[in-house]
């Protein structure tokens, strides 16, 4: 009898040591759920990690990132955007110092900021940055008019259904009917027209604003476009029209926003019209707000607003 109990005890500690003594179970593997991230300045995106076997022991984690100054990241894994750049995030585990990597790149949003406008008036309170839609007009971004002045961030991309072939949205920037399609590299390639447009208190629109150099109301001068790209592509070629107006194209789109410039000489008729992605140089840019009343004087009472308009009020709703 005693030596049965005997056993039976010893069995019980037997099965005490073997469950106290249980070994830990190893990380054999880790990753992330997302091998890329594009964001903009200011962004934030979080970065899960899972651990391989589910049941493994230690399943701490620590993040760090190869360029903080581009990309910060918290012990949570959460991606803070600081500035333009390419930075690496990785993760590692603590047992066995097995390591995921996230490549992260950061963009800019496109600005569009405007300084002392002339003409300006007291009732602009808001200035909004808007393109066509296929069906409707979209407000990309808006912000409030202060001081004569206004900062709009558009988005680093504009969704497709905003987007135009080129080729159809030409006649946005007053081109002759002679266009050869054959200057255009890419007959697919797709644009967005931004139009810069001004705002009351009450949501009205009263105008539009313009980036020049020269003088826009009499003889020659430059203005600025503001233009988003699906791809990279190029539009040169030149050609004399019926009233001998030489009308030249050199333009070389890369993919994503891209400022268009449009420079014009006249004397009772334009005699040349340039458009160029590159900036013409020599004289200073200024920005103006033209009021949408038709014939309606300028403040300088010299100028007739309502020449030249780009967007019509019946577009730019919202």
């Amino acid at each position: 009898m005693k030596k049965q109990f005997t056993l039976i005890a010893l069995a019980f500690m037997l099965i005490v040591v073997t469950t106290t003594c249980k070994k830990d179970v190893h990380v054999t593997g880790i990753k992330l759920n997302e091998q890329s991230l594009t964001l903009e300045v200011g962004d934030t995106a979080t970065l899960v990690a899972t651990i391989f076997p589910e049941n493994a022991t230690n399943q701490l984690v620590t993040f760090i990132s190869s360029n903080p100054l581009v990309a910060a990241v918290t012990s949570n894994g959460l991606v803070i955007a600081i500035s333009k750049g390419i930075t690496i995030i990785e993760v590692t585990t603590i047992d066995g110092n097995l390591s995921a990597k996230c490549t992260v790149q950061v963009e800019e949003c496109f600005v569009i900021e405007a300084t002392d406008v002339q003409f300006s008036t007291d009732d602009i309170a808001t200035a909004y940055a808007s393109v066509y839609g296929k069906d409707d007009e979209k407000v990309l971004v808006s912000t409030e008019y202060q001081d004569n002045s206004f900062k709009l961030e558009l988005p680093r991309a504009v969704d497709d259904k905003y987007l135009h072939l080129f080729l159809d949205y030409r006649v946005t920037f007053d081109l002759f009917e002679d266009f050869d399609e054959n200057w255009v590299s890419d007959k697919n390639a797709e644009i967005a027209f931004v139009s810069v447009s001004a705002w009351d208190e009450d949501q009205n629109f009263i105008g539009n604003f313009y980036h020049v150099s020269g003088d826009y109301f009499d003889h020659s001068f430059a203005r600025e476009y503001f233009i988003y790209a699906d791809r990279n592509f190029t539009v040169k070629g030149e050609k004399i029209d019926k009233w001998g107006t030489l009308f030249k194209y050199d333009c070389s789109f890369s993919k994503g926003w891209n400022l268009l410039y449009i420079y014009s000489e006249s004397e009772i008729v334009t005699t040349y019209c340039l458009l160029t992605t590159e900036k013409p140089l020599g004289g200073s840019w200024d920005w103006f707000y033209q009021k949408w009343l038709i014939g309606e004087k300028s403040p300088d009472n010299k100028h007739s607003f309502g020449r030249d308009m780009i967007v019509s009020p019946q577009l730019l709703k919202h």
